[in-house]
């Protein structure tokens, strides 16, 4: 399937005069994309076929876009033992979640990218994939699955570059691992704080912006849904990894 661009400001913006789309592209989806950009100056060599899953729609809008996705991000940090840290984003698409989850508590850590699937349609319904490992490209699982059984990523490959690229700004501004050569001022702030220090931390510069309850230090960007954060945690069923001490 071929998209001609007639217009040259278009061609110059994506670098090609055609973009070859794979069969899990749908052509209705990528057109309401590019008229909204072009009007109607626009050819399609494939007539529109079936209404295109939210999934597909996100992947097409990233590819012929570039466009960014707007992440949300929460952050627990419990100071007191029991000590632990956790820590999210996600982006909405429809009905559906995309993110990133670590979680750290004394002796045990996890990161792994992840989907709720149908989370804002019928939650009772909603499914929850993982990757793994803390890697986008690798292998995943559907923990609301009866069996670990691994499948390979459900998401298409300009979305999980987003995922990776976001990810990479999360642990940038907020968290820090404990055994990164470059934490020593980090680890040396939390220890005049006498906190317990994980496999992943909050940056000690960013404590300030945490809310701070009896039990909590939390951060949420404003109009987040805290619903997301529960419902990863409840439904998590995580292969735990010794934490590196």
């Amino acid at each position: 399937m071929f998209f001609l661009f007639a217009k040259d400001s278009l061609k110059a913006e994506m670098k090609l005069g055609m973009i070859a789309l794979g069969d899990n592209r749908n052509c209705a989806d990528v057109l309401l994309v590019l008229r909204y950009r072009l009007g109607d100056s626009l050819q399609c060599s494939a007539a529109p076929v079936a209404v295109p899953s939210a999934l597909a729609g996100l992947a097409s809008y990233v590819l012929l876009t570039g466009y960014s996705m707007q992440p949300k991000t929460h952050i627990r940090f419990l100071p007191d033992e029991p000590s632990s840290v956790s820590a999210l984003f996600y982006v909405e698409y429809g009905i559906d979640v995309y993110g990133w989850y670590t979680h750290a508590e004394q002796g045990s850590f996890c990161a792994a990218f992840f989907m709720l699937e149908n989370f804002y349609s019928d939650r009772s319904s909603a499914a929850l994939y993982r990757s793994i490992e803390d890697d986008v490209y690798g292998p995943w699982a559907n923990d609301s699955a009866s069996t670990d059984t691994e499948i390979r990523c459900p998401l298409p490959e300009p979305v999980r570059h987003e995922l990776e690229r976001i990810q990479s700004n999360f642990m940038d501004e907020w968290l820090f691992f404990e055994n990164d050569p470059a934490a020593s001022r980090e680890l040396l702030a939390y220890a005049s704080h006498r906190f317990v220090i994980h496999a992943v931390n909050v940056k000690s510069r960013k404590l300030n912006r945490l809310e701070k309850t009896k039990t909590s230090w939390e951060h949420k960007t404003p109009g987040i849904d805290s619903n997301i954060m529960d419902f990863v945690q409840k439904h998590w069923r995580l292969n735990e990894k010794a934490a590196q001490q």
